[in-house]
């Protein structure tokens, strides 16, 4: 018997991957999908932070897992809190899990907390909106986005911005609005919203300075025509293309619809996005998107969008997926949309996670028709649009975090874990608490990332010359047509090029390959 010291490094990195392949085809118990994990905090599932008029961001994961949340306190201080992922509060950070207090400019009239997102290196960023007297308007409108960045050890980097705060305003004379954040690869900074109306998407290096290399100044502004653009999400290709969602309207009439926009690496209009760079999409049912535009990539390039849409009586849960080219797919829910109603719920703050196995979860405030107190509503949704019965009660889940007189719960963030369980992030609310953050974690219940097969041309049989040479070109880190380059595929083989094997490879088993 030849020893595994004699087996060579290649073949020890595709017994690796067999081992993955075998691991995560094995079936476990778990509970049932859409229930609470009661365990979460060691209280009710519940995790209430304990924070003075805390209003707050969403909610990102570091490297090794913990949970990170920016949080708005006393409407002019920002901070960060940390917990382990079992929902209790790390105190390795700042001592107390919360961090060091960042006292906002006051030249602004107020914020507004926003997004959270965790670098590789254990920082957090927090951005807010600021508000101020804008002239000729009359009042305290959004102007400008703040971000704040937090070290490791919860104090404060002060080598970001002017004193760990950067503030992006593009016009004191005019509104814009951020809602959106994320991270490049090399560490920069993106944000995106509106920029004097008009949507926009900005670039910061990663000392907060603007990068004047990207757009104009550091923005992007979109070339495609649109009305009453509200930007609410980013998000970043393998190629540096950003992509942003939302819902606009056409310019001189028309309903609003859910809308993505696509820029170059440089910030320029991504023309071979839908050929202006927008996709605007109407929800065939409904008389426009009334709130929303978060959204999701897919693996093969293209974008899942979704919102909160208005019908002559109703609001519903609405989406859309795109291919890569900006083209309504016809292989999710036939047309390319999908719209859910449910029955004497108004919808709104919609957020949106994609499973790696491409199962969908949604993320609400509903409020009954004729209350003011409003739950948190989850949907989940098969790959093709349609919603998933075996989770919660025929694919929904109604749940209410805050008890007693006032009681309020307004959705905030979806954040999926490692493990496939989902993270709710929510403001709660009631009469003797006042506002404040908290969270709750849902199982996914068996995955179907669960189901994967060493059969990876899915013919029915493992044979040497087909999967086991896949796996071990994988392993080797070789990716596309590579990956099929001279091999011979049996007649009833399932999947036969390369991106049909990296589809199921990515939504079956987990994996993080590249194009």
């Amino acid at each position: 018997m030849i020893g595994l010291k004699n087996v060579t490094k290649t073949l020890r990195r595709a017994m690796a991957v067999v081992a993955v392949l075998l691991a995560t085809s094995a079936s476990a118990i778990e509970p049932a999908p859409g229930s609470i994990d009661a365990q979460f905090g060691y209280s009710n599932g519940v995790v209430l932070t304990t924070a003075g008029l805390g209003f707050t961001g969403s909610i990102a994961l570091t490297s090794n897992r913990k949970i990170v949340r920016g949080v708005l306190t006393n409407y002019a201080t920002a901070n960060v809190f940390r917990w382990y992922d079992d929902g209790t509060i790390d105190t390795t950070f700042n001592g107390t899990g919360r961090s060091v207090d960042v006292a906002l400019s006051n030249a602004y009239s107020g914020f507004n907390a926003r997004a959270t997102a965790a670098q590789p290196d254990g920082k957090v960023l927090f951005m807010l909106q600021a508000n101020r007297t804008i002239p000729g308007l009359g009042g305290s409108f959004p102007s400008a986005a703040a971000v704040a960045r937090f070290n490791a050890d919860g104090s404060v980097d002060t080598a970001f911005g002017t004193n760990g705060v950067a503030y992006v305003e593009p016009n004191t004379n005019s509104e814009s609005a951020y809602y959106g954040l994320t991270t490049q690869a090399d560490g920069k900074i993106l944000l995106s919203g509106t920029c004097s109306n008009v949507a926009c998407a900005v670039r910061l290096h990663t000392n907060g300075g603007r990068d004047t290399g990207f757009g104009v100044n550091g923005i992007a502004s979109h070339n495609a025509a649109s009305a009453f653009p509200s930007v609410q999400s980013i998000a970043t290709l393998s190629d540096g293309r950003i992509v942003t969602g939302g819902n606009c309207a056409p310019v001189g009439s028309g309903s609003f619809g859910l809308c993505i926009w696509r820029y170059t690496p440089t910030g320029g209009t991504d023309t071979t996005f839908n050929f202006n760079g927008l996709a605007r999409i109407s929800i065939p049912g409904t008389t426009g998107a009334s709130s929303g535009g978060e959204i999701a990539l897919t693996p093969d390039g293209g974008v899942l969008v979704a919102g909160a849409c208005s019908t002559a009586s109703v609001s519903v849960a609405c989406m859309a997926r795109t291919d890569a080219y900006g083209t309504l797919d016809p292989t999710f829910s036939l047309d390319g949309t999908a719209a859910s109603v449910y029955s004497g719920y108004n919808l709104s703050e919609v957020r949106l996670a994609l499973q790696s196995d491409g199962r969908i979860q949604l993320g609400m405030s509903c409020t009954p028709t004729g209350s003011s107190s409003s739950a948190i509503c989850l949907f989940r949704y098969n790959n093709d649009g349609l919603l998933d019965q075996s989770y919660g009660s025929a694919g929904r889940v109604i749940a209410n975090f805050s008890a007693g007189a006032g009681a309020n719960d307004l959705m905030a963030s979806l954040t999926l874990q490692p493990d496939g369980k989902l993270l709710v992030g929510a403001a709660c609310a009631n009469n003797a608490l006042g506002n404040r953050p908290c969270m709750a974690l849902y199982f996914g219940g068996p995955m179907a990332s669960r189901m994967c097969s060493m059969d990876i041309d899915g013919d029915g049989s493992v044979t040497g010359t087909v999967d086991s040479l896949i796996h071990a070109r994988v392993a080797l880190g070789i990716t596309g047509n590579g990956v099929v380059g001279g091999i011979t595929f049996p007649a009833v083989a399932k999947r036969k090029t390369w991106p049909a094997i990296r589809e199921f490879l990515v939504m079956q088993c987990g994996m993080s390959l590249i194009p």
